[in-house]
């Protein structure tokens, strides 16, 4: 028995921790996404240039700035509102979400599953076109958060008798 009450600590923190990291990774995104509004209609390389004008002016002979310029000249992207739409959305839902599951609100955890399970199933067809190593970190990370939340919710019930 004290085994168990010792794991469910345990696990306890660990949902806390997660909670807070989505906090923490929501208010990034939200504050990316208000970043980003400012550079709509603007290519990378016109951000490029402008966030990384004095490392190029200091040393023209860069190695990452030699093998990043081609990349951002060849290419013409174009930072939509779409993005920073999206980055302000899931920005402010996540962490508005998070905070709920930390004060133990049970409608917060089927509303976060779904959620969090839609936009991992996103990630993950996102990453069969672009095989992106931070997304599939991204990803795993998701579906760890995933998991800690079902199983606190499945204890929540339990202690409520839902």
């Amino acid at each position: 028995m004290r085994e168990e009450l010792k794991k469910d600590h345990y696990f306890g923190l660990i949902f806390k921790l997660g909670m807070y990291w989505r906090i923490i990774y929501a208010i990034f995104k939200f504050v990316l996404g208000i970043v980003l509004l400012k550079f709509i209609n603007s290519t990378f390389t016109d951000i490029f240039y402008q966030v990384m004008g004095h490392e190029i002016m200091e040393d023209k002979n860069d190695i990452f700035i030699k093998a990043i310029k081609p990349i951002f000249d060849n290419h013409t992207f174009y930072v939509t509102y779409f993005v920073a739409i999206y980055f302000i959305f899931w920005g402010a839902v996540d962490a508005f979400l998070s905070l709920n599951l930390l004060k133990l609100r049970i409608w917060s955890y089927p509303v976060s599953l779904t959620l969090i399970t839609t936009f991992t199933l996103y990630e993950i067809y996102r990453f069969t076109h672009t095989h992106s190593l931070i997304l599939l970190s991204i990803i795993l990370i998701d579906i760890f958060l995933i998991w800690i939340i079902f199983k606190e919710y499945k204890k929540l019930k339990l202690i409520k008798n839902i």
